[in-house]
């Protein structure tokens, strides 16, 4: 169960359930259309992704697997067909069961197959590392870069020793010498011309909040190369991972939950006393 067809016209992709994430970028590749999110593994089979409704870096632009989905057939415990949604980017009849089904982790039906929204190729792109001496003055850039350099297909925060690793693990080498914490910011846009603006504001951001000289890559080799390893960090790390939970939060609350988060890696708060509610906050942090 892993074919997909495309239906140009309507730029939708019709696929069942074992197709593969990498399978449908360069099913949709082909013919000049492109399927924004990308959570990270691309190996992952699409009902995964629909059953989780998974997100990934590129949620900052696109949101995440709910937004992309147009139609689902599932089979119900009792061992019915259904067939919701459609082909229609506006469908708003009766009760929505198909938004009930998508992120319900298979206990409700099994997804069998999806129809999934897909988008025009961008003409231009650019990968910016914006590298920082301290955690703080990279996580608190975030709130600018969104608010005065337009929105990105993907921004995200991470740490050089990590990405070290990683690079290590895959046989690669981290690009960028300087700095220990970066931000990573995918651009993408109709022309080079709407990209330069972006950079150039960027960059100024970044100085202005005690950055480096940002990295800017146009090559896709060279962009793909960065995007590998930032996409194999799980596999550096599952030798000595045990589970992994994703949390979503106000980007405005970013700073203090990375914060948070590195307190209670460190143990620095192990001899506090919380409330029930401060050790739920904790069990979703870890």
């Amino acid at each position: 169960m892993n074919r997909i067809g495309i239906d140009k016209d309507n730029m939708m992709a019709i696929a069942e359930a074992g197709a593969t994430l990498e399978k449908l970028t360069k099913t949709a590749n082909e013919v000049g259309l492109f399927f924004p999110p990308h959570p990270g593994d691309d190996n992952a089979q699409l009902e995964g992704l629909v059953a989780t409704n998974a997100g990934g870096s590129r949620a900052v632009r696109y949101g995440v697997m709910r937004n992309q989905v147009k139609a689902l057939e599932i089979v119900t415990p009792a061992g019915d067909i259904l067939n919701l949604g459609g082909r229609l980017h506006k469908n708003n009849v009766g009760y929505d069961l198909m938004q009930l089904i998508i992120g319900s982790e298979g206990t409700l039906a099994v997804i069998t197959k999806v129809t999934l929204r897909l988008y025009p190729k961008f003409a231009a792109t650019a990968t910016i590392i914006l590298p920082y001496s301290n955690r703080n003055d990279a996580t608190s850039t975030v709130q600018r870069i969104l608010q005065e350099a337009g929105t990105p297909l993907a921004i995200e925060y991470v740490e050089r020793d990590l990405l070290e690793m990683t690079a290590k693990h895959i046989g690669e080498k981290w690009p960028v010498t300087i700095g220990d914490h970066y931000l990573i910011r995918i651009g993408a846009e109709a022309s080079r011309d709407q990209l330069l603006p972006q950079s150039v504001r960027i960059r100024e951001i970044c100085k202005q909040n005690g950055g480096f000289e940002p990295l800017y890559v146009e090559s896709q080799r060279d962009q793909d190369k960065i995007l590998r390893i930032r996409s194999n960090i799980y596999f550096a790390l599952k030798s000595e991972t045990v589970d992994i939970l994703d949390i979503s939060v106000p980007v405005s609350e970013l700073v203090n939950v990375i914060d948070r988060v590195h307190e209670i890696a460190q143990g620095t708060i192990s001899s506090y006393q919380f409330s029930d509610t401060q050790r739920m906050e904790i069990c979703t942090y870890t």
